[in-house]
């Protein structure tokens, strides 16, 4: 791991990177810039290029006018149709606005105690899906694009995952940035567990609850296993060779520029 925190614990790598990205943007609780993690040869994440978030919906106006001074070129919505009727985005009407929904009525029940295997199922499931996503990444207009579910942690830390380690992003550093959802959403997650009582589903919802690097670090290792990598996952999906290559060109500053561009 690079970027000066390579000799930090977990915990305080997460932090220690989220406080550089992080994005005000009110009444949104885990909306940061990936900009500035490392990528292979040198090179790293294009400030302001790739935004990943919790619902937008949740936005005050002033959050809405923070969220148009980053003049996105497309704001990608992961959520069920149920979620976005309940909780418009207020981008929706917007041409920017990108609905690629990840999960579906008709999906089996998934009962798996462990959240790595409910990640490592739906990655099964849906390679089409996450394909699109990626794909709706790759094919935006210049600017940022902005990757968001209800969260910012499930759905969005996959695509996003997806997304680095197609770009060149060393698993630990996706692994950190997964990781930082844990301390955003650590209260709110608290909240909602308050009025359970069974032990053992307090413990089921917990980890569910969780954003641990581990589990991000196994999912990688998981598709590197099952599938030969992320590129030939998302190549199974309907991903092309022009869409790879168009991520790496919006994303990716090399080293000579990257002390002037990543946070730009």
């Amino acid at each position: 791991m690079t970027n000066g925190i390579t000799n930090l614990t977990q915990d305080t790598k997460s932090e220690a990177v989220a406080e550089l990205r992080d994005l005000d943007w009110p009444a949104c609780m885990n909306a940061r810039d990936l900009g500035g993690l490392p990528t292979a040869e040198t090179g790293r994440v294009r400030g302001r290029a790739l935004i990943r978030s919790d619902r937008l919906s949740r936005l005050t106006d002033d959050g809405v006018e923070a969220v148009r001074r980053l003049r996105p070129s497309r704001i990608i919505d992961l959520r069920t149709s149920t979620q976005c009727e309940r909780e418009p985005s207020p981008f929706a009407a917007a041409d920017m606005y990108c609905h690629v929904p990840l999960s579906f009525p008709s999906d089996p029940p998934n009962r798996q105690a462990r959240l790595v295997d409910r990640y490592r199922s739906k990655l099964d499931l849906y390679p089409n899906r996450f394909a699109q996503a990626v794909a709706a990444a790759a094919d935006a207009p210049p600017g940022s694009v902005v990757v968001h579910c209800q969260a910012g942690k499930d759905r969005t830390g996959l695509v996003i995952a997806l997304i680095l380690k197609a770009v060149g992003v060393p698993d630990d550093a996706i692994a950190v940035d997964y990781a930082v959802s844990a301390a955003r959403l650590g209260a709110y997650y608290t909240a909602k567990r308050a009025d359970i009582e069974d032990a053992e589903l307090l413990e089921l919802v917990r980890e569910l609850h969780s954003a641990r690097a581990d589990t991000m670090a196994s999912t990688l290792t998981y598709l590197r296993d099952e599938c030969g990598g992320v590129e030939p996952y998302l190549r199974r999906g309907g991903l092309v060779e022009r869409q790879l290559e168009a991520l790496r060109e919006r994303l990716v500053v090399w080293s000579q520029n990257s002390s002037v561009q990543a946070h730009v």
